[in-house]
């Protein structure tokens, strides 16, 4: 939800449209994940239950036209928009309300982090959400986390745990807080940390989505498809590696290439990122939210390598960077 309502409202935003229109949301209360974030995109939308008779606007979301006539499927155009986004110098798309930052401090005060503390969000997506094997390769071991979720503790942050009260419950662990099987869970609750936190940890579930329109740097790892990266700049991301017959990781020339660049579809085994590449990636983004994430000009090398591929298939270039630790341990996969 938060993917489709973010690309329309920028749409809007950057005058996509000959006549602006509200765009018109039609929810089942069932079905609906968070009414919540919902109201945040009140300025672009209407919201009306699935028995409303309403006249609908056409709209195509999943073929979208930008203003110099190219078409993009919603895939690459997301991460087109982003890029047209922050190069008109925008900022974040939506912010959160006071009474949100009111309720959201006061709640974090008997989650237990203290005033004035900082904290990062972890969400991992496990097979509790979906109980469907054929994406168990968009899953994670939320373990493999723990010692980047130390690296954040030790440098003086909580880490907020999300998701739902049937994923594992976490073992005890200083400064973290497992919220996702806390009474004080809630839908606005949910946004305001997605929205507050100095960095969201995670995977490539939803949640990362929200916290990216609040402009929150993305962490990424075990990101699937490998042609798939978050769009800002802010954030910085490690993939999934796939594998060939050997069991040995494909090059990343492969990787980008069909059958593996076929969107969400299980083509095969996959290597999960370790728990140290996990802690590098977590170490990078520190090092970034305090102004020291430098990159050796061999760095610049490999970073460069790896967006002129992504940029083969991205008509408007990507904005994101893959992690520097991750580009050097897996160089030998580079295009030569």
């Amino acid at each position: 939800m938060a993917l489709q309502l973010g690309a329309f409202a920028m749409m809007r935003e950057m005058d996509f449209f000959p006549e602006p229109f509200t765009g018109i949301v039609v929810y089942n209360e069932k079905s609906l994940c968070n009414k919540t974030l919902l109201s945040y995109f009140a300025p672009w939308i209407e919201v009306c239950n699935d028995n409303d008779p309403t006249e609908l606007p056409t709209y195509d979301g999943i073929n979208v036209r930008f203003p110099d006539g190219t078409i993009l499927h919603e895939d690459r155009a997301n991460v087109a928009l982003y890029k047209l986004w922050e190069e008109k110098g925008r900022g974040p798309l939506l912010s959160l309300t006071k009474d949100h930052k009111k309720k959201g401090r006061a709640c974090l005060k008997e989650l237990g982090i203290p005033k004035g503390s900082w904290f990062a969000v972890l969400h991992v997506r496990d097979r509790e959400f979906l109980d469907d094997s054929e994406n168990d390769f968009r899953n994670a071991d939320i373990e493999t986390y723990f010692q980047a979720v130390k690296t954040i503790t030790d440098a003086g942050g909580y880490v907020v745990r999300l998701g739902h009260p049937g994923m594992p419950r976490l073992p005890n662990l200083p400064n973290v807080v497992d919220y996702a099987h806390s009474p004080l869970r809630s839908d606005w609750m949910d946004i305001y940390l997605m929205g507050a936190a100095r960095f969201f940890l995670g995977t490539t579930s939803g949640p990362w989505i929200v916290s990216s329109l609040f402009g929150v740097p993305v962490a990424q790892a075990n990101s699937t498809p490998f042609s798939e990266r978050p769009f800002s700049k802010r954030d910085i991301y490690i993939s999934k590696l796939h594998l060939g017959e050997d069991g040995n990781p494909i090059s990343f020339d492969d990787a980008m290439r069909p059958p593996y660049r076929s969107g969400y579809t299980d083509v095969g085994p996959v290597r999960d990122n370790t728990p140290k590449e996990i802690d590098d990636l977590v170490i990078e983004m520190l090092e970034q939210l305090e102004g020291e994430a430098l990159l050796n000009a061999e760095d610049e090398i490999r970073q460069n390598a790896i967006t002129a591929l992504s940029e083969e298939f991205e008509p408007y270039g990507v904005s994101s960077r893959m992690g520097k630790a991750f580009l050097r341990d897996w160089e030998h996969l580079l295009p030569k």
